[in-house]
């Protein structure tokens, strides 16, 4: 069986096994598509937090925090927020002018991100929140949503387009991805499900789409048999019910001029148990202008053209 197969296969047997343990088991991920949180319409508020980010300072290694909160229990998975943003008290203005925005946020499950998408535009931001929701109502026991939004200068004030929703998510970074001309992408980990062994997923979004609107790159395995495009890959690979093994996945990403030359590399290796005795294998991923990516796998050696890719690499 393969290690990293579809991940919509490993989503179906999760399903499956979920169901069978745990049929009561249902996600309630907020609509922030469908009702977007930042009612205030004072512009004045949106001036404000665009003068404050274009002067803000970044770091290069983001900061990052463990979320706890009196209502929700984040123990498993953990909760962690993070940002770029150099000094905390730009940072806590900043979340000020958030919450005027949005009045139903809270301070201490939001975080900020400065993000470059043009040279010209220098106040561009991510917006991250954290909701929790009890998995019953006699302790806190919670799941945790990330929910993601751009807010990119138009003038003197933002357009806010929604990312999206992810279950148990946490922000990688951003980074620069992209054939040709590298872009600035931002990584998102998360999970398919709480209570089984899929391990976790990775989408990179791009915002320097037409009209900034954000998009997700896709992925096909070369190898599938259904032949599909998916806007996700996996990135980490846990023992469950119906697959034994668990594995060390390690990601890195390339800087790629077209799709002659990888844009990720994936090497996978099971750890040994009484059950899994699987080889190891490496996955390359190589990425158009259009954001579609096809994915081969080497079974045991990467290919000696791929080295000085995978030397050079980013690891997330």
């Amino acid at each position: 069986m393969n290690k990293i197969i579809t991940h919509a296969f490993i989503l179906m047997l999760c399903a499956c096994s979920a169901a069978a343990a745990l049929e009561e088991k249902q996600y309630h991920p907020p609509q922030y598509g469908q009702n977007t949180p930042f009612i205030h319409k004072d512009a004045g508020v949106y001036k404000s937090l665009l003068q404050l980010a274009k002067t803000a300072g970044t770091v290069e290694s983001p900061r990052e925090t463990r979320v706890t909160d009196k209502n929700f229990d984040f123990e498993y998975p953990p909760c962690f927020l993070s940002h770029n943003i150099r000094k905390q008290a730009d940072l806590d203005k900043m979340k000020s002018y958030i919450v005027q925005a949005a009045p139903a946020f809270k301070p201490h499950l939001l975080d900020i991100w400065k993000i470059r998408l043009t040279p010209a535009d220098t106040g561009d931001l991510l917006v991250a929140y954290i909701d929790g929701e009890r998995l019953s109502k006699t302790d806190k026991l919670s799941d945790f949503y990330l929910s993601l939004w751009l807010f990119k200068q138009t003038g003197d004030s933002y357009k806010i387009s929604f990312i999206g929703t992810f279950l148990a998510g946490h922000m990688k970074g951003i980074f620069s991805f992209g054939p040709g001309e590298q872009i600035n992408c931002v990584f998102v980990e998360y999970r398919t499900c709480t209570e089984c062994g899929a391990g976790s997923t990775m989408k990179i979004v791009s915002c320097n789409n037409p009209g900034f609107r954000p998009s997700f790159f896709e992925f096909k395995y070369r190898y599938d048999t259904e032949n599909r495009w998916y806007d996700f890959f996996d990135f980490a690979i846990g023992a469950g019910s119906d697959y034994p093994c668990e594995e060390s996945c390690t990601t890195k990403i390339c800087t790629f001029t077209d799709t002659s030359t990888p844009a990720v590399i994936q090497f996978v290796k099971a750890i040994e148990n009484e059950e899994c005795h699987e080889p190891s294998e490496w996955y390359i991923f190589k990425c158009n202008n259009e954001g579609r990516c096809l994915v081969e796998k080497f079974p045991s050696t990467l290919p000696g053209q791929y080295v000085k890719f995978w030397k050079k690499g980013r690891k997330l």
